[in-house]
């Protein structure tokens, strides 16, 4: 049997405490509750995975960034000039139609009326990818030599954050109208007051593209004002280029952006501003000219007397309660005005 022994009353003396300086004991006090804290992050990151996460997702901008410089280059060298056009090219006028609302049922409505009014010797092309409004089928109808219908199909990106953009890219089937040797498109929110069939006689028609100058921009063009050369093959490469065009441009502009940012970046160096004496359509929404004190009162009388002439005043108001409904027009509701009851 082990005998326990207990120490003598002169072991079981305490012994003197060491008292450490002050400013020490601080420093491994935050030392140790350092490491405590650090011990945390790092078992944070590594439950939740965030660390390679975020390290992927800066990999990403950054690859994408540089892929964007040496697509751009890459594929302006793709492009080529098409061939000059014949002694009496065959032209027309192009616009397109991807969603039927309120809002475009009645601009397209208003772009056809007022086109038809021009007296344009030139036929009037009317893509679309979803039902036409019956509106402007029946206009369709009543002239089938100057408007006529053309079902494409639907090209979208999901990736495009606004819905509202996520069709744009359908618009390239302009090129696939090969029944024709040059094209004129506009985008179908425009209105027109004066004849502009001059802008299929520009100087150089063998060049690739022409196209208006985006507003505060010196090198990018505004996708809404088109005029094309058509190219079976051309449509092909810009369905395909479109279909990887993240190795093509930045990944903002692809999920910010329906068609035109893609546009400039495959036209980059090669496309040509319209003549400033062409004349074209105004580019203004009828909804907005018609109700908001801002446009001048030209283009507000006009805008009136169309949705007047067409009986369109229960679609405007439509229009205008669906925008203001989703967050649009949120400086300008206050200045919103009907000149009807």
């Amino acid at each position: 049997m082990a005998l326990r022994i207990r120490p003598s009353k002169a072991h079981q003396q305490e012994l003197p405490l060491k008292v450490q300086p002050e400013g020490k004991r601080k420093s491994e006090a935050m030392f140790c509750s350092g490491l405590n804290r650090g011990s945390g992050i790092l078992s944070f990151f590594r439950t939740r995975r965030l660390a390679s996460c975020v390290v992927a997702l800066l990999i990403l901008v950054i690859v994408s960034y540089r892929v964007a410089i040496v697509g751009r280059q890459r594929l302006v060298l793709q492009l080529t000039h098409p061939p000059p056009m014949a002694p009496e090219p065959r032209r027309a006028f192009a616009t397109l139609h991807t969603d039927s609302n309120d809002c475009y049922d009645m601009a397209l409505l208003v772009f056809l009326t007022s086109w038809k009014a021009t007296n344009s010797i030139y036929p009037m092309l009317v893509l679309h990818s979803t039902p036409l409004p019956p509106r402007v089928t029946q206009l369709i109808e009543q002239h089938p030599e100057d408007i006529r219908a053309v079902h494409v199909a639907e090209q979208r990106s999901y990736v495009v954050i606004n819905p509202r953009w996520r069709k744009c890219a359908t618009k390239f089937a302009i090129w696939a109208e090969t029944d024709y040797d040059q094209v004129a498109y506009f985008d179908s929110d425009h209105i027109f007051t004066h004849n502009v069939d001059n802008v299929l006689f520009v100087d150089g028609r063998s060049e690739v593209v022409y196209a208006y100058y985006e507003r505060n921009s010196n090198d990018s063009f505004n996708a809404g004002k088109l005029l094309i050369r058509p190219s079976a093959a051309f449509y092909s490469t810009l369905q395909q280029l479109y279909n990887h065009r993240l190795w093509n441009m930045g990944v903002r502009d692809m999920v910010e952006d329906g068609e035109q940012r893609f546009l400039n970046a495959v036209f980059s160096g090669k496309w040509y501003p319209l003549p400033k004496n062409a004349m074209l359509p105004r580019h203004q929404k009828v909804w907005k000219l018609a109700t908001l004190d801002t446009s001048s009162n030209f283009t507000r009388i006009m805008a009136r007397e169309y949705i007047d002439s067409l009986g369109l005043r229960d679609e405007l108001k439509r229009c205008m309660q669906t925008l203001i409904a989703y967050g649009q027009y949120r400086r300008e509701r206050g200045s919103v005005k009907y000149w009807f009851n």
